[in-house]
C-alpha cells in the first residue's frame, strides 16, 4: 500500500488544506494582534481562559489538517475535530452564546470552568505520580491552580447556585443546571456540558452537524464504523482511504468550528474586528477545488482513473 501511487487530486487537496493553513494563521495574527502579547495572569479571568483555549484550538486544528494530508490518516482527523467542538462549546459557554439568558456572568462562568479544569488536570497528575508515570512532585503545580480558582470561586459566588435558574427551555430550567463544570468535585467532568451547549448552539447558528459529528468524533463509535474504514479489494478487506468528500468535510467542520470560536473571542476585545474576520471566513469555500472534492466529484471513477 505504501508503493501505490498518489491519486490525481492529491496535490490539488493538499493545496486546499494549505490555503485553510493561511486561513487560520491570519485568524490568529488578528487576535494577537487586538488581545496584545501581554502577561495574563490566571485570575484575570475570562480573558485568560479564553487566549489559553484559542492556543489549544490552533494547535488541535493544524493537527487536524496534518491528518487530512494522507487518506488513511483522514480518519483520525474526524476524532482529533472534536477538541475544536470542545473549544467552541467552552467559548460559547463563558461567553453566554448558546443562550439568551446566560445564568451568571462571564467572569464567574470562567472561574467555574477553570477549577473543573484545574481539579481534573489535579487528579490525572496524581494518578500519574502514583504509577511512577511523572516526576513525584508533579502535582504540585496543579493544586497551586486548584487551589487559586477555589479561592476565586469562593470571592465571585458560584452562579449554579442561583434561583430562579434564568436559562429557561421548555418552561423548566436548562440542562446547564444538572451539568455545571464546578458542580461536582469529586468527578470533575468540565466537558459535561459540551453536548447540550452544542445542541444549543446547532439551533441557534444554524449548524447541526455540530452535534452529530460530536458523536461520530467519539472514539468508541469510530471503532464502530469499521465499514467505512475497511473495504474489499480484489476480494480481500483492507484499509481503503477516505474519500476526498469526507477529508473535505472534516476540513470544513474544522475551519467553521474554529473560526466561529475564534470570532467569538475577538467580539469580546473588539466588534469591527470580529467582523473582519466573518468577511474571511468563507475564502476557502470559494475555491473551484474546494466545491470538487466536498461534492464528491473528485471520487467518481471517471476523476479516480
Amino acid at each position: 500500500m505504501e508503493n501505490q501511487p498518489p491519486a490525481p487530486n492529491e496535490g490539488r487537496f493538499r493545496q486546499l488544506l494549505a490555503e485553510a493553513g493561511k486561513q487560520r494563521g491570519r485568524f490568529d495574527r488578528r487576535l494577537e494582534r487586538i488581545a496584545g502579547q501581554k502577561f495574563l495572569s490566571r485570575d484575570e479571568l475570562p480573558e485568560h481562559l479564553l487566549i489559553g483555549l484559542s492556543y489549544l484550538a490552533s494547535i488541535q486544528h493544524r493537527a487536524i489538517l496534518l491528518l487530512l494530508s494522507d487518506g488513511l490518516t483522514s480518519y483520525a482527523a474526524e476524532i482529533q475535530s472534536r477538541g475544536l467542538l470542545e473549544f467552541l462549546a467552552h467559548v460559547a459557554f463563558v461567553l453566554g452564546k448558546e443562550t439568551d439568558a446566560p445564568v451568571g456572568t462571564a467572569r464567574q462562568r470562567a472561574i467555574c470552568l477553570s477549577l473543573a479544569r484545574a481539579r481534573e488536570e489535579y487528579q490525572t497528575m496524581r494518578s500519574a505520580e502514583d504509577l511512577g508515570k511523572v516526576e513525584a512532585g508533579t502535582a504540585a503545580g496543579a493544586l497551586e491552580r486548584v487551589d487559586l480558582y477555589n479561592g476565586l470561586h469562593r470571592r465571585e459566588g458560584c452562579p449554579w447556585g442561583s434561583r430562579p435558574w434564568a436559562c429557561v427551555v421548555a418552561g423548566k430550567p436548562c440542562k446547564h443546571r444538572s451539568q455545571w463544570p464546578c458542580r461536582d468535585g469529586q468527578n470533575p467532568r468540565p466537558r459535561t456540558m459540551v453536548k447540550y451547549t452544542l445542541e444549543l448552539l446547532s439551533d441557534r447558528i444554524a449548524a447541526p452537524w455540530l452535534v452529530d459529528l460530536y458523536v461520530t468524533s467519539s472514539l468508541l463509535a469510530h471503532q464502530g464504523l469499521l465499514d467505512r474504514i475497511v473495504q474489499p479489494v480484489d476480494g480481500i478487506d483492507t484499509p481503503s482511504a477516505a474519500t476526498y468528500r469526507h477529508r473535505a468535510t472534516v476540513l470544513s467542520a474544522a475551519l467553521s468550528a474554529y473560526g466561529q470560536g475564534l470570532g467569538w473571542i475577538l467580539e469580546h476585545y473588539s466588534s469591527t474586528a470580529a467582523h473582519e474576520l466573518s468577511n474571511e471566513w468563507g475564502v476557502i469555500y470559494d475555491l473551484p477545488d474546494y466545491a470538487a472534492a466536498a461534492s464528491g466529484e473528485w471520487d467518481s471513477p471517471a476523476t479516480r482513473s
